[in-house]
């Protein structure tokens, strides 16, 4: 098993090396510069082996604390008083969560696909050695996490040695319980692709770690200690099962099918990704409300995958729309919250550009674009003129920007209300100001992801990530933005900022849309 788990990490180190050097030659200038022969170079391997080791160091020592930090032991303290069972309480539900979202065991990723079904590497060995490799990273990781805690004074010592086997145990379980499940049917559980269930069954999951405590209702040190014993007796013959389970091989070759690794280039999508579209799309007749030229062309694109567009916002929308509500409750009922939340809003604006962020569904409305109409359309020298594409840029901005609304309107309205339910502030016009630097951090981030995706266009036919570039301007925002998250900064002059810098970001976006563009949209 340790021979097997060796190749396996030089071959998943093989694949980061060539992913690596691909990447470099998509980059402007650069990519001219690399020659082909580096993709046998052998110091590169030894350079990606330091990189890989400093990768998994960093997801032990870093990553892990991280989690602790931000989700558990930060919103711990936000939820009254320094208090162990609201950290308890959220770390055993994420817990939870953590189940069904990284089991490792069900993720269908390249690196399987190449070892088990391409090479033929023994698939029993292959995902034990794997899956205890991951384990052992979760054991290191969380009890480095618990022992800086300890250190701290926050936890006790027998939970720094409880906690990582609780997870461990925990995802055991239900790992277990999929197994068995899949000698009995032809059920196969793809962590990948969450089903309506699954994502119903995170949601609540969340809401019930992050929600209650602010109700005051938490899982005490008692409590946690009966489901951890609970896990333990369960836990222990779930890993037994797993490492005794003989039916890998089968399950497998069920698994690792090749739409993991398109191999059929002229498949431009997966047929399961196609039905999913198909159903999403609307081909009945729509209204075009008279429109003409690249109006029409847009306005039946928009109405055909309406649902497609705004399904992830509208689902968006509804959770920020609980999480308010539920905000405004725990406001009305716990005094100390109430104080927690004024002081919050009006000091840690800079907090809900980071938010903004990541609820923005620009990503994933540019790939559908891509998907169901510039994929085809860019074929065409005629659909790549400056004038055309500057047209449907700022027609495609105007409904990137209303599907982006939907979610912020709420947090727009919300923050106000909320500032004012938590005890209100000396100027009212920072009432004006959070809704409407809210609604600037929306339409800014609209205009963002759109913009590189025609500056950077970054898909090839099979709507993979083509572009490193793209990816690092990706990073280097997330990056900025997340400076700017720790700091504190006041509402009334982030907020004048961050309008007046939408403003100038709009600008020069049409301007380089319309200069640019036209060399730089292009098919992969």
């Amino acid at each position: 098993m340790i021979k097997t788990f060796k190749l396996a990490q030089k071959l998943k180190n093989t694949y980061r090396v060539n992913s690596i050097i691909f990447s470099l030659k998509q980059i402007p200038i650069l990519g001219r510069l690399l020659p082909t022969s580096l993709y046998k170079s052998k110091g590169l391997k030894v350079f990606a082996n330091i990189i890989n080791l400093l990768l998994e160091l960093s997801n032990i020592f870093f990553t892990k604390p991280l989690y602790i930090l931000l989700l558990i032991f930060m919103p711990s303290m936000s939820a009254g008083e320094l208090s162990i069972n609201s950290f308890l309480h959220i770390f055993t539900f994420l817990t939870i969560t953590g189940t069904v979202l990284n089991c490792h065991f069900f993720e269908a990723s390249k690196h399987k696909y190449y070892a088990v079904a391409l090479i033929k590497m023994d698939a029993r060995e292959y995902i034990l050695s794997t899956y205890y490799y991951f384990l052992s990273k979760i054991l290191f990781g969380i009890t480095f996490s618990g022992l800086i805690l300890y250190f701290m004074g926050f936890i006790s010592f027998g939970l720094v040695i409880i906690m990582p086997l609780f997870m461990v145990f925990s995802k055991a379980i239900v790992i277990c319980y999929l197994l068995n499940k899949t000698k009995t049917s032809e059920f196969i559980f793809n962590e990948d692709k969450p089903t309506r269930k699954r994502w119903i069954f995170i949601t609540l999951s969340i809401a019930t770690a992050y929600l209650l405590p602010i109700l005051d209702i938490k899982i005490g040190n008692l409590i946690f200690t009966i489901i951890f014993a609970v896990s333990a007796v369960l836990g222990i013959p779930a890993m037994i099962y797993i490492a005794r389970f003989s039916g890998y091989t089968n399950l497998y070759k069920r698994f690792l099918t090749s739409d993991i690794v398109i191999v059929n280039i002229t498949s431009e999508i997966s047929k399961q990704q196609k039905i999913s579209y198909d159903k999403q799309i609307n081909n009945e007749q729509v209204d075009t409300k008279n429109k003409t030229g690249y109006a029409y062309f847009h306005e039946i694109f928009v109405q055909r995958h309406k649902k497609l567009l705004t399904r992830s916002a509208k689902n968006t929308a509804l959770i920020v729309f609980i999480i308010i509500l539920a905000a405004i409750a725990g406001v009305a009922i716990n005094t100390e919250f109430k104080k927690i939340t004024n002081e919050f809003i009006m000091a840690f604006l800079p907090v809900f550009l980071y938010v903004m962020l990541v609820i923005n569904r620009g990503q994933v409305v540019t790939s559908a674009m891509f998907m169901n109409c510039d994929n085809c359309m860019l074929r065409y020298r005629f659909y790549r003129q400056p004038a055309v594409i500057l047209e449907l840029f700022t027609k495609r901005l105007i409904t990137l920007i209303r599907i982006n609304l939907l979610p912020a309107i709420i947090i727009a309205t919300g923050l106000p209300v909320l500032l004012f339910f938590s005890g209100g502030t000396e100027n009212n016009l920072n009432y004006l100001i959070l809704f409407v630097s809210i609604i600037a951090m929306s339409v800014f981030f609209s205009v963002h992801f759109l913009i590189l995706y025609y500056l950077l266009q970054p898909y090839n036919a099979e709507l993979k990530m083509k572009s490193s570039m793209y990816s690092i301007v990706n990073v280097i925002v997330y990056i900025l933005v997340f400076s700017v998250y720790t700091k504190e900064i006041p509402t009334m002059i982030f907020g004048v900022y961050i309008v007046l810098f939408m403003v100038i970001y709009i600008a020069v976006a049409l301007v380089l849309a319309y200069k640019l563009a036209p060399k730089t949209f292009k098919l992969r």
